[in-house]
Parts: C-alpha cells; structure tokens; sequence
C-alpha cells in the first residue's frame, strides 16, 4: 500500500483546486442551484473559512495531494421543540480521480471521525444531492439515512 498521510491545510489555493471538481460536478448536477467554478472567488471564501474557528479543512497526500474534506462545526441550543445538538458536519469530500476507489476517501471519512471524537462531538453528519451518486458509499462507511428533503422548483 502506498503511504498515505491526512494533514491539516490552510493553504486557500490548494483547497480551492481541490474543490474545483467538486464544484464542477454540482454545477452540472443542479445548475439552478450551483455556479460553475470560479478559482478567485472559491479561493477567496476558503481563505476566509479558513479563519474561523468552526472550519477544519485536511488534505490526504500520496506524493502529492489526492482528495480532501471540509468539516464544519454546528451547534445549535435547545429550543421548545429540540434539544441542544452539537455536531461536526462534513461540508465537503472529494478524491481526485486519479485516487478514486483506493481507500482515499474512505481514509478521509475514518479521520474526521477520529477528530470529531477527539473535539468531543457525538455526531459526525453529511449532507448530500440526490443526483449524487454517493449514497453506497457513506452507507459502507457507516453512515444512515434520517432525514429527506424534498424540493418544487416553481
């Protein structure tokens, strides 16, 4: 196997070349949702991302980067109709293509989970499109379907 290491990143370019297909394959997914890829202004949101306390983004490296992930921490307070959550979102996950279907992804799963466990979050969440062909592989990693959502474009 090759070695593999997961680092923390706050290089803004990188990341941003990184969520390049990411974006791209949302574009065309949900173009009435998602802009095509625009490098300066994706890298200038990661930069500020990557000042707040609540993002954390880590890039896997085989010799060169091959995928990463972006997580978010959310915490929401009680309300009459909830409790408190307190939970670590995975914002974003990509492997290159040149990667896929080598562990990577599944690598970048297992460490989120570790970090959420280590900042002492009970949940590690997801969100993802129906369109995306993903759902197979987040249910191999362990994660279940809780909720849908459903939209009428007007």
């Amino acid at each position: 196997m090759k070695e593999r290491k997961i680092i923390p990143c706050e290089d803004a370019d990188l990341l941003a070349k990184l969520y390049q297909s990411v974006q791209e394959v949302h574009h065309q997914l949900i173009p009435n949702v998602f802009k095509s890829f625009d490098y300066e202004a994706f890298r200038d949101l990661l930069q500020d991302l990557l000042g707040a306390e609540t993002h954390h983004f880590f890039v896997a490296w085989q010799k060169q980067p091959c995928g990463f992930i972006h997580l978010k921490e959310i915490e929401l307070s009680d309300t009459p109709l909830m409790v408190s959550q307190r939970r670590l979102e995975i914002e974003a996950l990509s492997v290159e293509n040149a990667y896929q279907k080598q562990g990577v992804g599944e690598a970048l799963l297992t460490h989120a989970a570790d970090f959420a466990r280590e900042k002492q979050f009970a949940t590690l969440t997801l969100n993802f499109w129906a369109k995306n062909q993903v759902a197979d592989f987040y249910q191999r990693n362990g994660f279940q379907v809780e909720r849908y959502r459903a939209s009428k474009i007007l």
